[in-house]
């Protein structure tokens, strides 16, 4: 288990671990109706110092958890933002969520979505995440190319310079440096390639070294669907690139195969009742956001048609 930061730091807030003359301000905050307005009750002093003793706790036992926020130039400390571990019964659980508490004063700011997404970038491991809304983006250093460990591929990659990531030079051409807008967001030194999933059914990756591939998922019957994928080269100007160019389609092809048959299994599982849900973990996460609007689409028809929502996990 890794150790939180100390730290998060964003345009205006500031994510920290607490002190001691924090909890003043949070007893006073927790007293407040208007922030406590939909939770059970206020809390008294001895109970807002308990829950501050819990959120310290909570950083012990999992690495994470609630940090205080202070506005640099406007307030030490406005209230709380992270991550947390919940415990209640739910198909999703367990899971880890984005918990805030601002005071009262601090609101229609800006000032918790801005500390929510320090926290919810802290919680993850891509260079950039972007979850708001039906479609979806993450940007990692997966895919830099050539690879740092050339033991690591097959002889004919090293002679080709080519292979699962595309052809290891880029093509002589405008464009590429600086990159367009929307590309490694983050402007990471050790940016690999950025995943668009537009909702429902259309992936667009974009890889460093120069070139990119698409995506397509049609639906046939409840079980079986059709893959699609079309990968995107600059034209080679003679036989070698094509050759590389070549070789990174069929390397592809050969894992698109490999995670083919990973789907089919896991479908055969879940249709046989033996297994009854599939975790997705944290680098799954576009996946994840991706069955979650699909939940949600469906929720929203049948509350339309005055139905009863049908309850279907995150993994199925």
């Amino acid at each position: 288990m890794t150790s939180a930061p100390e730290t998060l730091s964003g345009d205006r807030v500031r994510l920290r671990r607490w002190r001691d003359e924090d909890r003043a301000p949070f007893a006073a905050m927790n007293a407040d109706p208007r922030v406590m307005e939909f939770f059970p009750s206020t809390l008294e002093r001895t109970e807002s110092d308990a829950l501050a003793d819990r959120i310290e706790a909570h950083f012990g036992r999992h690495g994470f958890g609630l940090w205080a926020v202070e506005v640099p130039g406007v307030a030490p400390f406005v209230g709380f933002t992270g991550l947390s571990v919940p415990h209640f019964d739910a198909a999703f659980m367990p899971c880890v969520e984005i918990g805030w508490r601002l005071a009262v004063d601090h609101w229609s700011k800006g000032y918790a979505t801005e500390a929510a997404r320090l926290a919810l970038g802290y919680g993850f491991e891509a260079l950039h995440y972007q979850l708001e809304g039906p479609h979806s983006v993450v940007s990692s250093w997966g895919g830099m190319a050539p690879p740092k460990d050339l033991n690591m591929v097959k002889p004919i990659e090293r002679v080709l310079r080519s292979g699962l990531f595309g052809p290891w030079d880029k093509p002589d051409i405008d464009g590429l440096d600086p990159l367009p807008e929307g590309l490694n967001p983050a402007r990471a030194k050790a940016w690999g390639e950025d995943s668009f999933v537009f909702f429902p059914n259309f992936m667009l990756l974009v890889w460093e070294p120069g070139w990119y591939l698409t995506y397509n998922y049609w639906p046939t019957s409840y079980n079986t669907h059709t893959f699609e994928g079309n990968l995107y080269f600059v034209p080679p100007k003679n036989a070698t690139e094509r050759l590389r160019q070549e070789l990174a389609a069929v390397t592809f092809k050969e894992y698109a195969l490999q995670d083919g048959n990973t789907l089919e299994a896991t479908q055969r599982s879940i249709e046989s009742r033996a297994v009854t849900a599939f975790p997705l973990n944290d680098q799954e996460v576009l996946l994840r956001h991706l069955h979650k609007t699909a939940r949600d689409r469906v929720a929203e028809h049948q509350a339309r048609q005055g139905e009863t929502p049908v309850q279907i996990s995150a993994a199925s």
